[in-house]
């Protein structure tokens, strides 16, 4: 039997129109474009790594499926427009307690480092293969005005319970308080009543909080500028570390020395050339005319020589907030908690010598617990050391 090729032309047309629907229906139903929005920023130690494994998991997704179209939308938030970008997603998604870097995916957000890492792949194969359903939240973009707004009610995770101890710490430094015992005992041998040297003291102190934090104003704002160099951000942790190291090591070196009743040994001191000129200058500007005037003034230069043993403390801290990727009036709000920790301790000497205590038994109080305070102070070197380590370490 013969098969009429004619007749057979319309089945024919028919078959190859078939062929030609089904690659495109097979398509359509392999699921839907997927959208994320990865955001970072390059001083981020943990984003380092991070964005190498969203750059390797963009590639390897293409390759294992290639029929599926994922697109990430890289935003680093130290641009102002990215961060507005952010900071819309956080208020879409009610995002709470959210640490860089960070993926927004469907209906879901993941958070730091290691969640990403863990989770991102996963999530995105249930979207693909149909076990969750990929659902997309729609974001309000948020003016600057609206950003500034709801930072205002936001209280970072960083907390400033850390810088006020530290703060607290440096205030028990032996360079901080012996210049004010002694400039005390110059006041007192002068024949000041408790109420003057309550007044003085605290002028002199108001001198010293307003030089440590114009100082750590400009450490800050020049940390600012380099918190987006990779290469600077590096040099910054690893001097860091090696300096809190070799602190330490001082610290309880010094901890040994005054324990076995050798304070000739002790390292971590001002230097005596430079003491020396501090209380020359105590004694030529204490006793004045303009007496509050004078001694506010003496307050800022003191604090500014003795920095060498006061700023060991300090400049740690400083680096330690910075890396913490907060904006630049947060961690001057954070300044301003350490400096005013850290004159906690001096007030408390100058009430106590206005409540009549003598400024040499004060001294020798000090001195009978300066021992804790050296090791207390060589185990916060320790933890800053391991900490920017980490920061490091999570940067290479």
């Amino acid at each position: 039997m013969l098969i009429d090729v004619r007749k057979m032309g319309p089945f024919i047309l028919l078959l190859l129109l078939i062929v030609a629907i089904l690659p495109t229906h097979a398509a359509a139903e392999k699921g839907p474009n997927i959208e994320v929005a990865y955001f970072y920023i390059e001083a981020c130690s943990s984003c380092q790594s991070n964005r190498q494994f969203i750059d390797a998991f963009e590639s390897d997704l293409h390759s294992l499926y290639p029929q599926v179209n994922v697109v990430i939308h890289r935003y680093n938030i130290f641009y102002e427009q990215s961060l507005y970008v952010y900071k819309s997603y956080i208020q879409a998604y009610s995002a709470e307690n959210i640490i860089l870097p960070a993926v927004f995916v469907g209906d879901t957000y993941l958070s730091g480092d290691s969640e990403i890492k863990q989770k991102l792949l996963p999530l995105i194969e249930s979207y693909i293969n149909g076990t969750k359903e990929y659902k997309e939240i729609k974001v309000d973009m948020l003016g600057q005005d609206k950003v500034i707004d709801n930072e205002k009610e936001r209280f970072e995770t960083f907390t400033p319970v850390g810088v006020a101890l530290a703060g607290l710490l440096d205030g028990f430094n032996p360079c901080a308080v012996s210049m004010l015992l002694f400039f005390l005992s110059i006041l007192v041998m002068s024949g000041r009543q408790n109420k003057e040297l309550f007044l003085v003291g605290m002028s002199y102190i108001i001198g010293t909080f307003i030089a440590y934090f114009t100082i750590g104003i400009g450490l800050v704002k020049v940390g600012d500028i380099f918190k987006d160099a990779k290469a600077v951000m590096l040099a910054i942790y690893g001097l860091t570390i090696a300096m809190s190291i070799i602190l330490a090591f001082f610290s309880f070196r010094d901890y040994i020395s005054i324990k076995k009743g050798n304070y000739a040994r002790i390292s971590l001191q001002l230097p005596q050339k430079i003491r020396h000129v501090i209380q020359r200058y105590i004694r030529e500007n204490t006793l004045t005319h303009f007496l509050y005037i004078s001694v506010f003034l003496t307050g800022i230069v003191v604090s500014g020589l003795e920095f060498f043993c006061t700023g060991q403390v300090y400049l740690p801290t400083i680096v330690y907030i910075l890396s913490q990727r907060i904006a630049v009036a947060k961690a001057l709000s954070y300044l301003a908690i350490y400096n005013l920790a850290f004159v906690i301790p001096l007030i408390a000497v100058v009430i106590a010598v206005y409540m009549g205590k003598k400024v040499m038994n004060l001294s020798r109080v000090f001195v009978s617990k300066m021992h804790l305070i050296k090791l207390v102070t060589g185990l916060f070197f320790i933890a800053v050391a391991i900490v920017m380590f980490a920061e490091l370490w999570g940067m290479i």
